[in-house]
C-alpha cells in the first residue's frame, strides 16, 4: 500500500470508523467516526456530517488528493461499509469540484470506476455495484461535452454485456439503466437548467434509441427460461427508464404519467411501428412469471400510449388494430389476469389506450364490437370482485369516463356503436352499485368497513357520475327504483332486525357516496342509516356532474326527478318552517321516537353534499338555463329556484337546530350557507324566504343550541359571516342591522355595567366573551363596503371599554386571542372600507383604541415567564395576532392601513403612537432570536411589521433605543437566511434603513437623525449585515435574488472598505485553482455601479449580481466562507 497517503493502521481506522458511522453501538460512536473520517475526507465545500464539519481540510490537501484517498480505500479495502462511504464521498467531490479537474483527471476517475467493476464486479455487494455504476454515470453526464470519450458509454457498457457470466452482464445492464435515469433527472451540480436539457437532448438524439434497441434485444434473450431473475429485473428497469425518459423537457410528475401520451421521438418511429417490437413485449408478458409480467405490461402500456403524431395515417390504423387485437387476446384467454399486479397494469393500459385514441377511430376496427364487450365484462368482473383494488378501479372507470366523454350529444348523428356503448355504460354503472350492495350483504358488521379510504373513492364517485350521465334516463331509472325501495325499507327500519337495518343503511350509503369517507359506524341503526346516506350522496354526485351548456334538456328532467325524490317525495306540500322534506321527515320522526342519539351524522352530511352539488349545477344568476328542471319539479310541488332556496335554507336551519351535537354537520352546514350567500341573485331570493327571516330574527343560542356547544366554536364565525351577507343584501339594511345586533348589544351592555374586573374572569363571562367576539369577527369580515362597516363601527365603538376590561382580566386565557382576532378584523382596511370622510375623526379614534388594546395586552403578557414547551400557546400566539398572522394583523394594519394621519399624534402630543411603538419594541425584545427563527408564524409576523414600520414610522422617530436598533439588525442578519416568506420582508426592512442612512450621510444632513447616530455607534452591525447578505448571494440558491440585491447595494456603499477587504479574503479562501475565476466574477459585481441610489444604478447592480450568480452556476463553483471573516454577532468593524 502507498504509505505516503495511507498505512495499514490508517486503513483499519478508516474501516472501523465507517462501520461505526453506519452502525453506531454507543451514542458517541457516530461523532467519533465523523471526527476520524473528516480528517481523511474533507469536501472543500459544505459539511456532509451532522456533528463535525468536514467542509475545510484540517491538513493541506486538494480535492484531487482526496479522490486519491478514496481510490486507495477502494483498492485495498474489502469492507462494504468503507466502500460505500468513499463512493458517497467521491460523488460529493465530483458534484462540487468537477470543473477543477482537468479532462484527463476526469476521464481517469471514470476509467478507474470501470476498471474496478471489471476486476472486482463479481465479488461486490449489489448495493456497491449500484453505487459504482451511478458514480460512473454521474461523471459521464458532467463531462458529456468535455471530450468524445465521455460519450463512449454504450460501447463501454456493451463490453460487460458480451461477458459469458451473468454477474458481468448484469453490471452492463445496470450501467445502462442508471445512465438513462441519470440523464433524465436534473443534477444538483448542474443548476443551469439549460445545460441539463442540452445534455439530455444530445443523449436522447445520439444514444437513447441504441440503448432502447439493446434493451429489446435483451428482452428477446430473456425469453429463454434459464436466465436468472436479476437479469430480468435489471432489463425491465432499463426498458422502463427508456420509455419514461423526459423526451420533450416537460419533466412531468410521476403521478401524472397516466394522463397524457408518451412523446416518443420521430427517430424511434421504425422501431415502435415494427410489429416485432410489440409482439416481443406481448410474448414477454405471456412468458415472464409474476412480478416481471406486470412490469412488462407497464412497458407495453407506455408503448401503446405513444403520441399519435408519430404515425402516418396508415401506421396509426395498424398500430391501433394491433393494440386492440393484443388486448382482445389477453381478454379472451385471460392471460395472467388472475394475478393482482397484472390485472392492475392491464387496467392502466386500457385507460392509456383510450387517452391517445379517438373513439371514432376505434369503432371502425373490426375487432371493436367484441373488444368493447369483453372490456365491459372484464370491468364488471373486476367491480364485482370482493377483493377489488381501488387503484385498479380508478383506471377502469377513467377508461369508461373517457369513452363516455367521446360520445356526441343525442342531437347529433350517432352510429350503432354509440348505442352499444350507452348500454354498456349503464351496465357498468349498475355493476358498480350491485358490487357495493353485494359487499354490504356479505359484511357481518364485525370486521372492517367494506369501503376504502376517503380520497381515492371520492375520485371514484366523480368518475361513476360521469359514466352514469351517458345514458342518463336508464341510469336514473335504476337509481330511482333502488332509492325508492331503500326509502321504504328505511321508513320501516324500526320493524326489522338489527342486521337487516344495518344492511339497508349501508346500501343507502353506497348510493349516496360510493364509499366510506366518514367514521365507521358500529351500532346497527347507524349502519342502516349509512346506506341511506350514500344513496343521496351518489345522486348528488350525478347532479353535480352536469356540464353547463353541454347538457341536454332531457337530462335536466332526470335531475328534476332525482332532486324531487330527495327533497320532497311524491307530494306537493307547502314549504314552511314546520315542514320537513320526506326523507328528513322520516329521520326526524325517528329522532322524536328514540331521542337525539338516533340522529345520523353521516346522513345529514349526505344531504348537505346533495344540496351543495345541486347548488353548483343549478344555482346561479341565469335561472332560465334550468327551466326544464323546474318543469319536472312541479310534480313534486317545487315551482322555481326560490322554492328550492326555501327548502335548502329550511334544511340548513333544521341542521343548526337539531344536529348541534355533531360539529362536522354544523361546519358543513354553515359553509354551505356561506357559499349560497355569495351569489347576488341567490342571496337576494334567499333573503325573502320565511326561514331566512326566522334565522335573522332568532339567530342566538336560544333557538340554535349549536352555538353553546364547544366543538362548534370554529363554525361560529362562518355562521355569522353568512348571516351578515344575508342581512346586508337588502338595500334598506340599517334598521335590520340594529334589530339583528340587539342580542349583542344586550350582552355588551351587561359587560359594560361590570365594575369589578374580577367578574370578567368567571367561566360564564369568559364563555360569553369568547362566543361574542367569535361571532362579531365573522360578522365584521362580511362588511366589505364602507357603508356596512360604518354600521358596525358606529354601533361597536362605545363598547370598546368593555372589550378592554375583558382583555385585561383574561389576558392569559384563550379568550384573549379571540378578542385580539376580532379587533384585528375590526382595524383591517379591507376594500378601503376604513377610508372615512375627510372631516371624520374615526381613523384617529380607531388607532387610539388600537394603542390601548396593544398596551393593555402587552403590559401583562410581555413580562410573563413560561416554560419553553408552552411559549407558543401561552405567549407567542398572542404576539402573532398583535403583529401579523395570515397577512392580517393589528399593528401592521393600523400602521399601513392609510386611514390615519400619524402626524396628528405628535402635533397634539397624543401618546397613542408612542405607546403602540413602545409595546411593539418591548414585545420584540422579549423574544430571543433563537425563538424567533424557530417559530415560522412568529417570524413572518415580526418581519412583516418591521417592513411596514421601517418604511415610514421608524424614519420619523426622534428617539430610538440602541438596544432596539441592535436587536432589529441582528434579527435581519438571521432573517435573510430564512425562507423567502421571511427573507423578503427582511430584505425590504434593511433596504429601507440602509437607504435612509446612506442618503442622510450623502447629504450630510444636520442634526443627524437617530438612525444615523445608532449606526455610527454600532458599525459592526452593518458589517455583520453585509457579510450575511453577501453569503446569501454567493452561497445560497435564493429564490428572491432580486429582493436580496436591493439592500445589498446601500450596505456596500456604506461599508466600501470592509467590502473590498471581504472580497479579498473571500478570493484567497477559495481553492487555488478557482481563485482566478472567482476574482474575475466578484470584481464584476461593482462594474459601472455609481455612488448613488438612483433607480438605474440599483438595476445595474442587481443585474451584475445576477450575472455573478449565473457565472458561478455555469462554472460549477462552490464557494467557501473565509474563516477569518465569519463575523460574530457581537463584534464590531
Amino acid at each position: 500500500m502507498q504509505g505516503e497517503l495511507f498505512g495499514d493502521q490508517s486503513l483499519k481506522a478508516v474501516e472501523d470508523a465507517c462501520l461505526r458511522f453506519y452502525h453506531p453501538i454507543k451514542a458517541t460512536d457516530q461523532a467519533e467516526a465523523e471526527r476520524i473520517l473528516a480528517f481523511h475526507f474533507p469536501t472543500f465545500s459544505e459539511s456532509t456530517f451532522s456533528t463535525i464539519s468536514n467542509a475545510s481540510p484540517t491538513t493541506p490537501m486538494t480535492p484531487a488528493q482526496s479522490i486519491m484517498h478514496c481510490q486507495l480505500v477502494l483498492e485495498h479495502s474489502a469492507s462494504p461499509y468503507a466502500q460505500m462511504f468513499v463512493l458517497t464521498h467521491l460523488k460529493t467531490l465530483v458534484s462540487s469540484h468537477f470543473s477543477l479537474f482537468t479532462v484527463e483527471e476526469q476521464l481517469e476517475l471514470r476509467n478507474f470506476v470501470l476498471r474496478y467493476l471489471t476486476n472486482r464486479g463479481n465479488t461486490l455487494e449489489p448495493f456497491i455495484i449500484t453505487s459504482l455504476a451511478h458514480l460512473y454515470c454521474f461523471i459521464t453526464k458532467l463531462g458529456w461535452f468535455e471530450k468524445g470519450e465521455f460519450r463512449d458509454c454504450v460501447t463501454e457498457a456493451s463490453k460487460f454485456l458480451q461477458a459469458s457470466t451473468v454477474d458481468f452482464r448484469y453490471i452492463g445492464v445496470k450501467i445502462l439503466g442508471l445512465l438513462v435515469a441519470e440523464m433524465n433527472q436534473p443534477t444538483a451540480s448542474l443548476k443551469n437548467t439549460a445545460r441539463h436539457r442540452k445534455t439530455a437532448v444530445n443523449f436522447r438524439d445520439t444514444l437513447l434509441l441504441q440503448i432502447f434497441q439493446i434493451s429489446l434485444g435483451l428482452m428477446g434473450e430473456l425469453l429463454a427460461p434459464q436466465e436468472e431473475s436479476k437479469m430480468q429485473d435489471a432489463t425491465l428497469a432499463l426498458l422502463r427508464n427508456c420509455l419514461t425518459f423526459d423526451f420533450i423537457g416537460t419533466n412531468p410528475d410521476e403521478s401524472s404519467e397516466d394522463v397524457g401520451s408518451v412523446q416518443i421521438p420521430a427517430t424511434w418511429r421504425s422501431v415502435i411501428t415494427d410489429t416485432a417490437t410489440l409482439q416481443l413485449l406481448f410474448d414477454s408478458y405471456r412468458t415472464f412469471p409474476s412480478p416481471y409480467s406486470s412490469q412488462v405490461m407497464e412497458c407495453l402500456s407506455m408503448v401503446i400510449s405513444t403520441r399519435r403524431s408519430l404515425f402516418s395515417d396508415d401506421e396509426k390504423g395498424k398500430f391501433l388494430s394491433w393494440s386492440l387485437q393484443a388486448t382482445l387476446e389477453i381478454l379472451r384467454q385471460d392471460y395472467g389476469l388472475d394475478d393482482e399486479r397484472n390485472r392492475h397494469e392491464f387496467c392502466r393500459l386500457l385507460a392509456r389506450l383510450k387517452s391517445v385514441n379517438q373513439l371514432s377511430e376505434m369503432i371502425e376496427k373490426p375487432t371493436y364490437p367484441e373488444w368493447i364487450q369483453l372490456v365491459a365484462k372484464f370491468t364488471i368482473d373486476t367491480l364485482t370482485a370482493l377483493d377489488w383494488q381501488e387503484n385498479s378501479i380508478i383506471y377502469l372507470l377513467t377508461f369508461w369516463s373517457k369513452m363516455a366523454a367521446s360520445v356526441p350529444s343525442s342531437g347529433q348523428a350517432r352510429p350503432a356503436a354509440h348505442d352499444i356503448l350507452d348500454t354498456l355504460a349503464v351496465q357498468v354503472t349498475i355493476a358498480f352499485f350491485t358490487a357495493r350492495m353485494t359487499a354490504v350483504d356479505s359484511d357481518d358488521g364485525d370486521g372492517d368497513s367494506p369501503f376504502g379510504e376517503e380520497g381515492p373513492l371520492l375520485n371514484v364517485l366523480e368518475l361513476v357520475a360521469s359514466i352514469a350521465r351517458l345514458k342518463y334516463s336508464d341510469t336514473c331509472a335504476y337509481v330511482i327504483n333502488f332509492f325508492d325501495g331503500l326509502a321504504q325499507q328505511f321508513q320501516a327500519s324500526s320493524r326489522v332486525s338489527p342486521a337487516q337495518m344495518r344492511r339497508i343503511v349501508v346500501k343507502f350509503a353506497w348510493v349516496i357516496i360510493t364509499t366510506s369517507q366518514y367514521p365507521f359506524l358500529t351500532d346497527s341503526f347507524s349502519h342502516v342509516r349509512y346506506v341511506h346516506l350514500q344513496c343521496i350522496y351518489l345522486m348528488g354526485s350525478m347532479i353535480g356532474a352536469r356540464a353547463p351548456y353541454q347538457t341536454g334538456e332531457e337530462q335536466d328532467l332526470e335531475d328534476g326527478d332525482l332532486t324531487g325524490r330527495v327533497l320532497q317525495g311524491k307530494r306537493a306540500p307547502e314549504v314552511s318552517l314546520k315542514h320537513l322534506p320526506q326523507l328528513v321527515e322520516v329521520n326526524q320522526n325517528l329522532v322524536q321516537q328514540h331521542g337525539d342519539l338516533y340522529i345520523s351524522e353521516d346522513l345529514e352530511r349526505a344531504f348537505l353534499h346533495f344540496l351543495n352539488a345541486f347548488r353548483r349545477s343549478y344555482f346561479g344568476d341565469l335561472p332560465h338555463r334550468s327551466q326544464k328542471l323546474y318543469s319536472k319539479l312541479i310534480d313534486y310541488g317545487i315551482t322555481d329556484q326560490n322554492m328550492i332556496l326555501g327548502i335548502v335554507i329550511q334544511k340548513l336551519g333544521n341542521n343548526l337546530r337539531f344536529s348541534w351535537r355533531y360539529d362536522k354537520v354544523i361546519f358543513a352546514t354553515v359553509n354551505l350557507m356561506k357559499e349560497i350567500a355569495v351569489g347576488y341573485n341567490s342571496v337576494k331570493a334567499l333573503r325573502k324566504t320565511d326561514t331566512a327571516r326566522f334565522l335573522l330574527e332568532n339567530h342566538t343560542s336560544e333557538f340554535f343550541p349549536f352555538l353553546d356547544f364547544p366543538a362548534n366554536k370554529a363554525s361560529r364565525a362562518i355562521y355569522y359571516h353568512a348571516l351578515a351577507k344575508l342581512l346586508l343584501s337588502d338595500d334598506n339594511s340599517e334598521a335590520d342591522f340594529m334589530q339583528f345586533i340587539k342580542p349583542f348589544s344586550m350582552r355588551l351592555d351587561r359587560l359594560s355595567q361590570i365594575s369589578d374586573i374580577t367578574a370578567f374572569q368567571t367561566d360564564s363571562t369568559q364563555a360569553m366573551l369568547d362566543g361574542t367576539f367569535r361571532d362579531l369577527r365573522g360578522f365584521t369580515s362580511a362588511c366589505l363596503s364602507k357603508k356596512h362597516y360604518t354600521y358596525v363601527f358606529d354601533w361597536f365603538f362605545p363598547y370598546i371599554p368593555a372589550m378592554l376590561k375583558g382583555l385585561e382580566a383574561n389576558w392569559d386565557k384563550p379568550v384573549a386571542i379571540q378578542i385580539l382576532k376580532f379587533f384585528r378584523e375590526f382595524v383591517t382596511n379591507t376594500s378601503s372600507r376604513l377610508l372615512f370622510d375627510i372631516s371624520s375623526v374615526n381613523g384617529i379614534l380607531i388607532f387610539r383604541q388600537t394603542s390601548k388594546v396593544l398596551t393593555t395586552y402587552g403590559q401583562y403578557v410581555i413580562p410573563r415567564v413560561v416554560d419553553d414547551t408552552q411559549k407558543w400557546t401561552e405567549k407567542y400566539k398572542g404576539y402573532t395576532v398583535c403583529l401579523k398572522a395570515d397577512s392580517s394583523d393589528i399593528l401592521r394594519n393600523s400602521l399601513g392601513g392609510r386611514y390615519v394621519n400619524f402626524g396628528v399624534f405628535e402635533l397634539y402630543r397624543d401618546p397613542a403612537l408612542v405607546d403602540a411603538v413602545r409595546i411593539f419594541f418591548q414585545m420584540m425584545l422579549s423574544i430571543p432570536l433563537a425563538d424567533l427563527m424557530v417559530h415560522p408564524k412568529l417570524a413572518k409576523a415580526f418581519f412583516g411589521v418591521l417592513e411596514c414600520f421601517s418604511s415610514e414610522q421608524m424614519l420619523l422617530m426622534k428617539d430610538l433605543n440602541a438596544e432596539v436598533f441592535s436587536y432589529i439588525m441582528h434579527a435581519c442578519a438571521e432573517g435573510v437566511k430564512a425562507h423567502d416568506t421571511v427573507s423578503t420582508p427582511t430584505c425590504a426592512t434593511v433596504e429601507n434603513i440602509a437607504t435612509f442612512i446612506l442618503k442622510q450621510t450623502m447629504l450630510n444632513i444636520q442634526p443627524q437623525h437617530e438612525l444615523v447616530l445608532r449606526a455610527k455607534e454600532q458599525l459592526g452591525l452593518f458589517t455583520l449585515l453585509l457579510s450575511r447578505f453577501l453569503e446569501a448571494a454567493y452561497l445560497d440558491d435564493v429564490p428572491n435574488l432580486w429582493s436580496l440585491t436591493r439592500p445589498l447595494l446601500p450596505l456596500v456603499l456604506l461599508n466600501k472598505e470592509f467590502y473590498h477587504a471581504y472580497i479579498h479574503s473571500l478570493i484567497h479562501a477559495q481553492l487555488p485553482l478557482r481563485q482566478e475565476a472567482v476574482a474575475k466574477a466578484l470584481h464584476k459585481i461593482m462594474e459601472n455601479v455609481e455612488y448613488n441610489m438612483l433607480g438605474a444604478n440599483k438595476d445595474r447592480f442587481t443585474q451584475n449580481v445576477m450575472n455573478f450568480r449565473r457565472e458561478l452556476s455555469q462554472q460549477q463553483i462552490m464557494m467557501l466562507i473565509p474563516p477569518e471573516l465569519k463575523v460574530d454577532s457581537g463584534s464590531a468593524f
